[in-house]
């Protein structure tokens, strides 16, 4: 649910005072399912919103509010315009409503956040992606992917949008999978083609941690591991690791003890550094690192 929309529906409200669901529909380009669950929001939040059926039926707010700075506390005016500026990024479109609540609340907007969560190089078709997927999840319409799992094996996916978040620098899709029959997660990178049709679904709320958890690898296959580095690469370990696991040799040299499931992925991290890294334990890590090494020689010879 879009934060930004709440506002510029509440704004709206009290420009217009009375409005339908196909105005408000047709104006924020979204279903009137959506609207009517903005609504249901809004007065949850004790906003004084009505609904009305018949000739003159529509959303009303009431002719005698005001939102004015009386309405929400101090801080509670500073959180909100905070939360604008947070989600700004995302939309790019904030600028102009949290000036406008600026004004409303009496408020200097103080620039104290910038989030890029664009790459080092030019990705559009990332970009075209993200912004892809937002529309179908906004207009709740399915979506075909052409998509390549984690084993290289690439299939058609006819899915629900249902969610986008992004987690330890990657963006994620929750979706419902026609062709699994059940929620599944697909990391945005690995959507190879991605068309929006014309088929619309119910959109349910779905709780994403749930569905998180899948990110993560059984708990139970977990082995320990020991990695001594370089202090040359110091910075690098400080940026990948808690500091609070990381032991600091005389030497500079930095030792990190961590638990980890998937040795695949492992070994294309400790390989990534080097002669800038050792394993201390365990022994079988040691002797699986001897034999890919052997194998990447293999290729040169």
């Amino acid at each position: 649910m879009s934060n930004s929309r709440l506002f510029e529906i509440l704004y709206y409200l009290l420009e217009h005072k009375q409005t339908t669901a196909d105005t408000l529909a047709n104006y924020f380009e979204v279903s009137k399912r959506t609207i009517y669950r903005d609504i249901q929001r809004l007065m949850m939040m004790n906003f004084p919103i009505y609904c009305k059926n018949g000739y003159d039926g529509g959303i009303y707010i009431d002719n005698d509010f005001v939102l004015d700075r009386t309405f929400f506390t101090d801080d509670e005016r500073i959180e909100i315009l905070a939360a604008l500026q947070e989600f700004d990024y995302l939309k790019g479109e904030n600028s102009q409503l949290i000036n406008k609540m600026a004004a409303i609340f009496n408020l200097n907007v103080i620039d104290w956040i910038e989030v890029d969560l664009n790459s080092w190089y030019q990705n559009n078709d990332l970009n075209k992606k993200f912004n892809d997927l937002k529309r179908a999840i906004i207009t709740n319409h399915e979506i075909v992917i052409n998509y390549i799992n984690s084993s290289g094996q690439k299939s058609n996916r006819v899915v629900w949008p249902y969610k986008l978040f992004f987690k330890s620098g990657t963006w994620y899709l929750l979706a419902y999978c026609l062709n699994k029959k059940e929620n599944r997660i697909f990391r945005l990178s690995r959507i190879l083609k991605l068309e929006i049709t014309d088929k619309t679904f119910a959109y349910k709320n779905i709780d994403l941690s749930k569905y998180k958890n899948n990110l993560i690898t059984d708990t139970k296959k977990e082995i320990e591991v020991t990695l001594q580095f370089d202090h040359q690469i110091a910075s690098v370990v400080y940026d990948e690791f808690n500091h609070s696991d990381i032991i600091e040799k005389q030497n500079g040299d930095l030792v990190v003890t961590m638990k980890v499931s998937n040795t695949y992925w492992l070994m294309s991290f400790i390989l990534s550094f080097g002669s800038k890294i050792k394993i201390l334990k365990p022994d079988f890590l040691k002797e699986q690192l001897i034999t890919e090494m052997k194998k990447m020689m293999e290729i040169y010879q």
